[in-house]
């Protein structure tokens, strides 16, 4: 069942601490029946009050400890994290231009061998036709973009 706020839960094992007691009692030849329910939490509150204490005198020492502890530890702050992925999609793109710049090659090639073969009648494939058509627009469009970057960057 769940606790309410105002409920304290004992610290102390109430049974443990009546037999404790009631022991110390018997060996100093104590009346048995001065071991009531009023000693009993009477000792709980000593102990539960002493124990607090010392939980706050070791958190006061904790809080000191790490005081100290980041005092002699430098830190420093870098974005490496950030900087590693840039590395990393800079050298996917630099991969990626440079394998379509060899299947550019290799198709321009492929489509000059095939016309010489072809007695240079100009019988080349339309398939290879079409993709040399396309990787020369690819270039042309991106060289346009390159100078408009340029010149944006000029007029800045």
């Amino acid at each position: 069942r769940p606790r309410l706020a105002e409920e304290e839960v004992p610290f102390v094992d109430a049974h443990r601490l009546r037999q404790k007691i009631q022991k110390v009692v018997e060996k100093q030849g104590i009346r048995p029946q001065s071991a009531t329910e009023d000693i009993v939490r009477c000792m709980a509150q000593a102990v539960h009050i002493h124990m607090t204490n010392l939980i706050e005198q070791l958190i006061e020492l904790s809080h000191i400890h790490t005081d100290l502890v980041r005092d002699n530890v430098t830190t420093e702050v870098t974005h490496w994290p950030r900087r590693i992925i840039q590395d990393v999609s800079r050298k996917e793109q630099t991969d990626r231009e440079q394998k379509q710049n060899e299947e550019k090659e290799r198709i321009l090639q492929a489509a000059k061998e095939l016309a010489s073969k072809k007695g240079g009648k100009g019988e080349v494939d339309p398939e290879m036709r079409e993709r040399v058509k396309r990787f020369q627009e690819e270039d042309k469009r991106g060289k346009e973009t390159s100078a408009a970057n340029t010149t944006a960057l000029q007029a800045i």
